[in-house]
């Protein structure tokens, strides 16, 4: 399977780092010149380096929809890499047919997803639900990188919140659990400082009275559906090995 890295000519830290993780898997990584948002205006609706980010994602899909590969794998340069990796490489023989894009990150400790787990090489695909944004890593098919590369010419938010946490109803996405990639500002020690600033969402106040009460209730509800099989949907802990 053809795997791409973007990466910043002015990123070379994170091109050594991707280069060495590469090596010691044996895992042959395509690297792909990124689009400096610093070098973009600053009158889109999203920050120069969102949009930088996007148009970056652009130029990967559009050569995964003009190469010869039906799966072609997509990564950012910041993240940690399963040791696990290049054996969901080689070929795409794990990938259910249909399946437009499977997301192989893990930047949310947990994902909402629907419907029973399909079995991939040892581990488990769902289909995410909520909760499941950021773009580090992902596989992408030919046709899907087609599709999107003829319809997300703009974007008004961030692209990876629009792909991946709801906003393509019309593709089939799956996430990988335990995943096969972590972005470095989620690990203990970080190596790179974020290109891409977010505001951080305020965690919210904790529950008292009957508020705390329903809330419990509806867990355990949701836990009772879990166990009997009626559940629409359910939280599972992704991790990363």
């Amino acid at each position: 399977m053809r795997s791409i890295y973007l990466n910043l000519e002015r990123s070379r830290d994170r091109r050594e780092w991707m280069e060495g993780q590469a090596k010691s898997l044996g895992t042959p990584l395509e690297r792909l010149p990124a689009v400096d948002g610093a070098q973009l205006g600053s009158t889109h609706p999203v920050s120069p380096s969102a949009l930088g980010c996007f148009l970056s994602h652009r130029s990967a899909w559009e050569l995964a929809a003009t190469g010869d590969d039906p799966y072609v794998a997509i990564f950012e340069d910041d993240i940690h890499l399963s040791p696990e990796l290049p054996k969901f490489l080689q070929d795409a023989c794990w990938i259910p047919t249909g399946t437009d894009l499977v997301h192989l990150g893990c930047a949310t400790r947990l994902c909402e997803v629907t419907g029973k787990p399909i079995a991939a090489l040892g581990r488990r695909l769902f289909r995410p639900v909520s909760d499941n944004a950021s773009a580090e890593a992902y596989i992408i098919s030919k046709e899907c990188a087609r599709q999107l590369h003829r319809d997300m010419v703009s974007i008004d938010r961030e692209f990876d919140q629009i792909l991946f946490n709801g906003g393509r109803p019309d593709l089939t996405i799956l996430k990988l659990f335990p995943s096969l990639a972590m972005q470095d500002q989620f690990v203990d020690q970080p190596r790179f400082e974020a290109l891409i600033h977010r505001e951080r969402i305020p965690r919210p106040a904790k529950l008292r009275g009957f508020a705390k009460a329903k809330h419990e209730a509806a867990r355990a509800a949701r836990q009772v559906g879990a166990a009997l099989g009626i559940a629409r949907t359910k939280r599972v802990r992704v991790g990363f090995s």
